[in-house]
């Protein structure tokens, strides 16, 4: 590809450079093992590679187009019966920064998760998401989600809400940069914009590149707290909190780790191989707090006025 014509999906501009070249036969393998066929899809781009924007730091996938349809992400929520997790860290902790009474639209809300959570702690929750089977359940369970396109929705509902969030939603976006604009243009002023993103910084990224669920058409970029800095400065907003996720999977960390070390240092990896789990696990706890956990969290205020 020709690294001239590529461009930041963040900011729009050329100012990257190209860190990685992805083996595509292993992709197309490593799908087919978790029962997902991406076989055309993916021999039809040619060629998949990682850049980096000097700008933001934000790593992206080249192709873009690469990401995945609604046909894909259903076919996904079948194979994973679990895909759409009634639970998590970053819910729990975004609760802190809202208020009871604002309004709120989550966006890919999924079966509505995040949405029932906000409702019972006081907000005027809603979602928007455009994977039919996960909308059906959320309404079934009583959840007012839409299933509208979020484009056409911040048209037709500019500056109606507090909060807009998004978990586990801007790392599968190709068009990141209109992604947030038409995020930015649903919030009233002086609203708030709350982000979750898997941490790429480097606990998939660094360790395992090659997990699938972590690439295209899955996964269309890279995220972790430099990155989501990045974000906030290029849409000029202010920023309440950052935070990172604690290490808590001791076993799955010592593990990545091992299987990275096997093609770089295959002795070191073949020491740790031998250590007893008691051991290890013990160590990597006592470590922990030097390692970052599988989730970043964002809260950004727009400003009150336009500048």
């Amino acid at each position: 590809m020709n690294q001239e014509l590529v461009r930041c999906p963040l900011t729009g501009r050329e100012n990257v450079r190209k860190v990685a070249d992805l083996d595509i036969e292993r992709i197309i393998s490593d799908y087919r093992k978790l029962g997902i066929d991406v076989e055309d899809d993916l021999r039809a781009a040619g060629g998949i590679e990682i850049y980096a924007c000097l700008e933001t730091g934000y790593r992206f996938f080249s192709p873009q187009s690469l990401a995945g349809n609604a046909a894909f992400y259903e076919q996904l929520q079948q194979a994973y019966s679990g895909y759409y997790r009634e639970d998590k860290w970053e819910y729990r902790r975004a609760l802190r920064y809202l208020t009871s009474g604002e309004s709120l639209l989550d966006v890919g809300c999924g079966s509505g998760a995040f949405v029932h959570l906000a409702k019972q702690a006081g907000l005027k929750a809603e979602g928007l998401e455009y994977n039919e089977l996960a909308v059906q359940k959320g309404r079934s369970q009583r959840l007012t989600i839409h299933h509208e396109d979020l484009h056409q929705w911040a048209a037709d509902h500019a500056s109606q809400y507090d909060v807009v969030s998004s978990f586990q939603v801007l790392e599968h976006i190709a068009d990141v940069r209109s992604f947030v604009q038409s995020n930015l243009k649903l919030l009233r002023p002086g609203g708030k914009l709350v982000i979750g993103v898997p941490n790429s910084n480097p606990y998939i990224f660094g360790f395992h590149l090659y997990d699938p669920l972590n690439l295209p058409p899955h996964h269309m970029g890279l995220w972790n707290a430099r990155a989501l800095e990045g974000l906030g400065q290029e849409f000029n907003l202010d920023p309440i909190k950052i935070e990172i996720q604690p290490m808590d999977e001791w076993k799955n960390w010592y593990l990545l780790k091992r299987e990275s070390l096997r093609s770089t240092h295959p002795k070191l990896a073949k020491m740790m191989g031998w250590v007893p789990r008691p051991i290890y696990k013990s160590l990597v706890m006592c470590m922990s707090p030097f390692f970052e956990g599988r989730t970043v969290l964002a809260v950004f205020q727009k400003p009150a006025q336009e500048f």
